[in-house]
């Protein structure tokens, strides 16, 4: 098991291949999303998630000092499978859920480890990342609304008639 400075280089490494596919992933949705909407949260987020980008790989470069690691992961070929912008976004909500967990881990383990540039980073990355999912969760709850309307008759008398069964006899 990697401890010390190995641990550290191994997450900050990990932080910033995941960060690198979720940036990659949004650089392409804003050209690309069909709904305008999703085009438009993408512009929005994408200076803070490059700034996040160049100071991962900022910090994975001060902290390698001889050390080695794999190349970033970029994401792959978005083009050549037919996915709707409604699951795109909802992959693109997962990571950054997943990268909010871990700014904020690097931001307690940079306060408790008297590390401010690893704080800085986790605090700054954690809010702006929190913001994008605030703002990802209400497009992708409109989406989703969007795509159900004409359910709701159908599911209507659906739950209607799963609450008859459901009673207690």
């Amino acid at each position: 098991m990697q401890s010390g400075i190995d641990f550290l280089r191994a997450q900050v490494a990990e932080a910033a291949s995941v960060h690198s596919s979720l940036l990659e992933s949004m650089i392409y949705h804003e050209s690309e999303a069909n709904d305008p909407r999703y085009r438009d949260l993408c512009d929005r987020h994408l200076p803070r998630m490059r700034e996040h980008q160049l100071m991962l790989e900022d910090l994975r470069s001060s902290l390698s000092a001889g050390a080695t690691f794999p190349p970033i992961r970029m994401a792959h070929a978005f083009a050549d499978s037919p996915i709707s912008d409604y699951k795109r976004l909802s992959d693109d909500l997962d990571m950054a859920r997943r990268l909010e967990v871990t700014f904020k881990t690097i931001r307690d383990a940079g306060r408790s480890l008297k590390i401010d540039r690893l704080a800085r980073l986790g605090e700054m990355a954690e809010r702006h990342h929190d913001e994008y999912s605030s703002d990802a969760k209400r497009l992708l709850l409109q989406m989703f609304i969007e795509r159900a309307h004409d359910a709701t008759d159908g599911v209507g008398s659906m739950a209607s008639d799963s609450r008859a069964d459901s009673r207690i006899r």
